[in-house]
């Protein structure tokens, strides 16, 4: 009598550890998610790792992540075709500038030509 009832109990422990697992498991990684929250990422163009999207600099293989279009309010990071931020609604302010010396075009917050070296006027 004592081998079949420790046998019964044994089974039905079982039974209650396979009902139980996987609640147990589902609240663990509910848990998990919520200590690391999703980051955005982007993909390095030179080396085409994926790399934190505030990165300025791939940590991989150390290629310089150029920004250069931001929201002039709420200083959001936008892509070179926009024209109003996708954060605050601000309509984006787009200039045009050029090197004196050989008319290659330069971003605003540029200080001297890529092509050519010439300082650049300061950006209206």
């Amino acid at each position: 009598m004592g081998a079949s009832a420790s046998a019964g109990m044994g089974m039905g422990m079982g039974a209650g550890m396979g009902m139980m697992l996987p609640g147990i498991l589902l609240k663990s990684m509910e848990e998990g998610s919520k200590e690391r929250p999703s980051r955005k990422r982007l993909e390095c163009p030179k080396c085409f790792a994926k790399i934190p999207y505030e990165a300025r600099f791939c940590p991989f293989c150390g290629h310089h992540i150029l920004k250069a279009h931001q929201c002039q309010k709420c200083q959001a990071d936008l892509p070179p075709e926009a024209n109003f931020c996708m954060i605050c609604g601000t309509r984006v302010q787009k200039s045009e500038r050029a090197c004196p010396q050989c008319g290659t075009k330069a971003l605003p917050e540029t200080v001297f030509c890529n092509q050519c070296g010439q300082k650049l006027p300061p950006s209206s």
